[in-house]
């Protein structure tokens, strides 16, 4: 099972890189949608013990491929829960800045080296190299790769932020 799902991911990640598909594009809620698709973590983050809170206008439209946009704020929730220290906090935004739409993902957590933030977005990368795999949430350190493709289809820009110690922030700037 879990070796179906990676090669479901890489097959995925290879598409997104390769094929351009405007076809499936149109006019969005991205506000309803990012507070839908947030809606669905809530109870995750409750169980897991941690602070989620999520929030935008809710009449922020936007143009582009609906279901790959929510699945770049699965990623980013997902990984903010599966990283996020117990009793930490998540905050998931989305806002207009002039002309661009902004989603912020900010979780806390353990310590993140700034000079290795650049590199969480490639493929099978893992702050602890001595694991292939994360055994504690199960990941293959993927699904950033996979948010930065479905970002750079969608024209725009996926930055990483941390101060080291006190928490880590992406920034997606569409």
């Amino acid at each position: 099972t879990r070796l179906s799902h990676l090669v479901k991911n890489l097959v995925e990640l290879t598409k997104l890189n390769e094929i351009q598909d405007d076809k499936l594009r149109s006019r969005f809620n991205i506000g309803g949608a990012l507070l839908e698709t947030a809606s669905n973590f809530e109870t995750s983050a409750e169980v897991a013990n941690k602070n989620f809170s999520y929030s935008a206008p809710d009449d922020l439209y936007y143009y582009g491929n609906e279901a790959e946009i929510r699945q770049l704020i699965t990623i980013l929730c997902d990984n903010a829960i599966k990283y996020t220290d117990e009793c930490g906090h998540i905050k998931l935004s989305l806002y207009k800045s002039g002309k661009n739409i902004i989603i912020e993902s900010y979780n806390t957590c353990e310590y993140v080296d700034p000079n290795n933030v650049s590199r969480l977005f490639d493929r099978f990368y893992r702050a602890d190299s001595s694991r292939a795999r994360d055994t504690k949430t199960g990941g293959y350190g993927i699904g950033l790769s996979i948010a930065q493709a479905i970002v750079h289809r969608h024209k725009g820009k996926i930055k990483v932020f941390t101060s080291g110690t006190t928490g880590i922030t992406f920034k997606v700037i569409l």
